[in-house]
């Protein structure tokens, strides 16, 4: 649900700066850890655990493909990288990348036409959207040609990316008139856990749960993100949760990679698995913050000085 925290923090930013700043931040925010990331994949993590030859990974089409993920075209694998583990991608988060590009072409256009400080309008774009996905949620995606794009925007698991984040907007907006309360939390807590509970995975994915589930999942999610919890020294020194959507699929891998008997069925290989790859994605994390993200983000208030 980190999109509807995105959607409601990103409104605040929207409402407050022009169009350029706005759109200079998103890029400085997502950009540069992102490339320094497929970089290092491609460059440092694959050479050094693929089952290829360098001369043939370096040339195959699977690793210029994998480049493409700079500009959010999502790919998973490099040729012979994790290819004998359960799952052999190498980034498998970064599906979400393209989706976010989407919701963030929603935000400038709202800026230009003042939208964004306009529930109403919000709501309408929000009724749009689900009410796009109900009808086309009637037709299986192999019933025509052109019903698989719909169905993929409006029905598949990124529909639900777009919902969270337009509530999370609407939130924004509806702020002063929505309570943050413990009791209304824990409502919110109780209704998400019996949906767990009692939905199978199919029945939560329909469009007319997500339309109860996922405003349900926004309120937790932003209430929980506005708190004031009391963090680990470490985690108080930088946002680190970028770096750790980044990096934890290939640490994750990684740390499989030289025994994954270990790690299966055992209570005791799983907490290994937990502790080793927690430990090796915070590290790596922080490193992102504090040596990329931080010192691109400092740029920002360069060119807000100087405009």
């Amino acid at each position: 649900m980190f999109f509807a925290l995105s959607g409601f923090l990103i409104t605040g930013s929207a409402q407050r700066l022009s169009l350029e700043i706005f759109l200079l931040n998103r890029v400085l925010r997502i950009v540069p850890a992102l490339v320094v990331d497929i970089l290092v994949c491609a460059f440092v993590i694959g050479p050094a655990v693929t089952t290829l030859p360098p001369g043939v990974y370096f040339t195959d089409a699977g690793f210029f493909a994998y480049m493409l993920n700079i500009i959010g075209s999502a790919h998973f694998e490099l040729p012979g990288v994790f290819t004998g583990l359960p799952v052999p991608q190498v980034n498998g988060a970064l599906w979400t990348i393209p989706w976010e590009i989407n919701c963030y072409t929603i935000v400038p256009v709202m800026i230009v036409t003042g939208a964004v400080r306009q529930p109403q309008a919000t709501i309408l774009l929000l009724s749009a959207f689900v009410t796009a996905g109900l009808a086309v949620e009637h037709f299986t995606p192999t019933e025509a040609g052109n019903l698989l794009d719909l169905h993929t925007l409006f029905v598949g698991r990124g529909a639900q990316l777009i919902t969270a984040f337009l509530c999370g907007i609407l939130a924004y907006q509806l702020r002063d008139r929505i309570p943050m309360s413990r009791m209304l939390f824990g409502a919110c807590a109780v209704i998400a856990l019996a949906a767990a509970l009692l939905l199978d995975m199919g029945a939560t994915e329909r469009v007319a749960n997500r339309l109860i589930l996922l405003p349900v999942l926004a309120y937790i999610t932003i209430y929980l993100g506005l708190s004031r919890l009391t963090l680990p020294k470490i985690l108080e020194s930088g946002d680190y949760s970028y770096g750790v959507y980044l990096y934890h699929v290939y640490l994750i891998q990684l740390a499989i990679l030289p025994g994954p008997p270990i790690f299966v069925g055992t209570a005791v290989g799983i907490v290994m698995l937990v502790l080793i790859a927690g430990t090796s994605v915070l590290c790596v994390a922080a490193a992102s913050w504090h040596l990329i993200e931080k010192p691109i983000l400092s740029l920002r208030k360069h060119h807000s000085a100087s405009s």
